[in-house]
């Protein structure tokens, strides 16, 4: 069937970093590090 040539791939553009940065609260973002997931 189609399921067996399809890949679903899904993705951010970017993650958070690992701690808070400077005095504001919360974490900014990271361009080095983010989530993909695949299936298929």
């Amino acid at each position: 069937g189609l399921l067996q040539d399809t890949l679903v791939v899904w993705g951010g553009e970017f993650g958070r970093t690992p701690t808070s940065q400077g005095k504001r609260d919360g974490r900014d973002h990271s361009p080095h590090g983010f989530s993909m997931w695949m299936a298929g």
